[in-house]
């Protein structure tokens, strides 16, 4: 004969976040009393009930560590590549421009950007929430990160595997190297850099994407 026992777990109905997310957050104790479920067994041997009372711990577990986040949607992601089609034709509107701008998610999107901070000629109508979206691009295409969205409506990059979670607010990383002074040139791929070593240090990359981030960091993969 077995006895379970189950701290107690309310489920009040759910308050919606911001109208742009589609997300619910769920009230502080809830998410408290959801980690803390705890069944105990006095008779172990029924492997079954343990098996399914550990399962559905675990998906409590991942739930609660996503709930501030979920995957982009189509129309969400269409953003970035309005921001990637804005960017594009503004750096055509100039003559002679350097070999590069093509802007397709490559290193080579980060040194447009920093070249037009140089050369001070601007932002299209997206400005710095475009050149973030531009910049973050390069890592959901080199690092393959996937773009979600908060519970505020913002789009961040999560690179996402067993054991590994890391995530980047690309506004946020542009906004700050904006508004500080040094480095005065190469800011977003500075910026870039610092994500490229977190993801090296504490990701799980793929061959190809670790041999890219590398490569980059050794400042050995070659530019236009």
């Amino acid at each position: 004969m077995q006895s379970v026992r189950a701290s107690p777990v309310t489920n009040p109905a759910p308050t919606p976040a911001s109208p742009r997310s589609g997300l619910v957050q769920l009230d502080r104790s809830t998410r408290t009393a959801a980690a803390r479920v705890e069944i105990e067994f006095s008779n172990s041997s029924d492997a079954g009930f343990a098996a399914s009372a550990r399962f559905q711990r675990r998906s409590v577990s991942s739930y609660v560590g996503h709930m501030y986040t979920s995957p982009a949607s189509e129309v969400q992601l269409s953003e970035v590549q309005k921001a990637l089609d804005e960017f594009r034709a503004h750096w055509q509107s100039f003559r002679a421009m350097p070999p590069f701008g093509g802007f397709t998610g490559t290193l080579e999107d980060v040194r447009a950007l920093d070249y037009l901070d140089y050369e001070g000629l601007g932002y299209p109508a997206s400005g710095i929430f475009g050149a973030s979206l531009v910049w973050g691009n390069v890592l959901a295409c080199q690092l393959a990160m996937s773009w979600v969205m908060n519970s505020d409506g913002h789009l961040l990059l999560r690179h996402d595997v067993p054991g590994s979670r890391i995530t980047v607010w690309p506004y946020a990383r542009a906004l700050e190297v904006q508004e500080r002074s040094q480095p005065s040139f190469g800011k977003y791929a500075w910026i870039l850099e610092v994500v490229i070593r977190d993801c090296l240090e504490y990701g799980d990359l793929s061959d190809c994407a670790r041999d890219w981030a590398q490569r980059v960091v050794a400042k050995t993969l070659p530019l236009p």
